[in-house]
């Protein structure tokens, strides 16, 4: 079974980032160690301003969005992968019965 988080495998906060070069003149960049790497199954999220920028592999630790980005997520998208599902379920005399199963993730990307 995969992890209850799933499709999130990784979540980190982002502190602001830092000015490069001699004197800190450059613009700022991400240092290598806060963006988490992804496997080819998976894609990073960032958080920019509220909204959420999915990372197609082309973002560089540069970029606008990397640089003002609070949040970075690695999130899985393998197709059919075994996710956990655990439900409680309200009975007639005020108690729970608790379930629980597997399905199958239904992310899907384009070809």
């Amino acid at each position: 079974m995969i992890a209850s988080n799933y499709p999130v495998a990784e979540a980190r906060t982002l502190g602001e980032a830092q000015r490069s070069g001699p004197l800190g003149f450059r613009r700022p960049v991400r240092g290598a160690a806060e963006i988490p790497d992804a496997d080819g199954h998976q894609v990073l999220v960032y958080r920019v301003d509220g909204e959420y920028v999915l990372d197609s592999a082309r973002l560089r630790r540069g970029d606008d969005d990397v640089v003002r980005a609070t949040h970075v997520s690695v999130v899985d998208m393998r197709a059919g992968a075994p996710v956990a599902v655990e439900l409680s379920i309200p009975s007639r005399d005020a108690h729970f019965m608790q379930t629980s199963g597997s399905i199958a993730s239904l992310c899907r990307t384009r070809r």
